[in-house]
């Protein structure tokens, strides 16, 4: 009998949809604090953070996809990440909406992500989860946050 194997990811939402990062990746979740712009930057780079002494970028996970940014709010929540850029690890942090709850999902429930063209942040996803008959995106935070 195969073995059905299963990773942890914390979900979170941009609008309706709903996304998900492994959890080994993810050092905390913040309530939204003031971030600090940095003149030059990209149009993704909301600025910096300050995490137990540490500068942290943070990322608007909208302009990443492809959408419209929105005004930051209180509600809105910082997922700090670590990640793997040029063979190093680096700490970011990405702006959401919302973040929900810790999920197991099965390997054998994910699908690839179907072929849709030069959407924006396509080359970001992962895969497709399906869990309770709702579509949860896979996030590759690695190539998201990567210098390519």
């Amino acid at each position: 009998m195969p073995i059905d194997n299963s990773s942890q990811y914390l979900t979170f939402s941009i609008d309706e949809s709903v996304y998900a990062i492994p959890i080994a990746s993810v050092r905390e979740v913040l309530e939204l604090q003031p971030i600090t712009r940095l003149p030059g930057s990209d149009d993704s780079v909301l600025g910096i953070i300050n995490v137990r002494g540490r500068s942290v970028p943070v990322s608007d996970v909208r302009v990443l996809f492809g959408l419209q940014p929105r005004k930051v709010s209180g509600d809105n929540v910082i997922i700090v990440l670590e990640t793997i850029s040029k063979s190093e690890m680096k700490t970011v942090g990405m702006l959401t909406d919302a973040v929900h709850e810790v999920l197991e999902i099965s390997d054998s429930v994910i699908e690839e992500q179907p072929v849709m063209g030069d959407a924006a942040g396509e080359n970001f996803i992962k895969g497709i989860g399906n869990q309770h008959d709702r579509f949860i995106v896979i996030v590759d935070i690695d190539r998201m946050f990567g210098e390519t």
